[in-house]
């Protein structure tokens, strides 16, 4: 999985279109991933260098991918929840439209992560309440 974000590189808009597009694909099977911190970690790396291109289509795909990251890596995302918080804030403050849907719909998913747990008895990180004021 990590050898796609090898392809982002912040002054090849392009290349890293493209391989953004094909991690937001391929987001939804990254749990095997999240088991190693270096992976991990490199993900997110990348994920948040990404995040710094000022390209709608870039953007969108990095918060499609980090969508399904959330859904799936629960448990591994609070390290970076400040990180994903000014990410967001950041694209729900900008130009871009999709990219600033997506960053709303990132929040909308870790609250519903919460829910389901709560419903069946799991433990939660309590994200979404700890971060309330600031998502707010």
């Amino acid at each position: 999985m990590p050898a796609v974000l090898t392809n982002v590189i912040p002054d090849q808009i392009v290349l890293t279109q493209i391989a953004m597009k094909a991690f937001a694909r391929a987001a939804p099977i990254t749990e095997q991933n999240f088991f190693v911190p270096e992976q991990k970690d490199y993900i997110m790396q990348k994920i948040f260098e990404a995040s710094k291109i000022n390209d709608e289509d870039v953007l969108s795909s990095v918060m499609e991918g980090l969508n399904d990251i959330v859904r799936v890596n629960y448990d591994y995302m609070l390290p970076f929840i400040a990180q994903i918080g000014q990410l967001t804030i950041d694209l729900i403050n900008s130009e871009h439209d999709r990219p600033a849907k997506l960053a709303i719909e990132v929040w909308s998913t870790i609250s519903e992560v919460e829910q389901s747990r709560l419903a069946v008895g799991k433990p939660t990180q309590s994200i979404i309440q700890s971060c309330f004021d600031s998502v707010l």
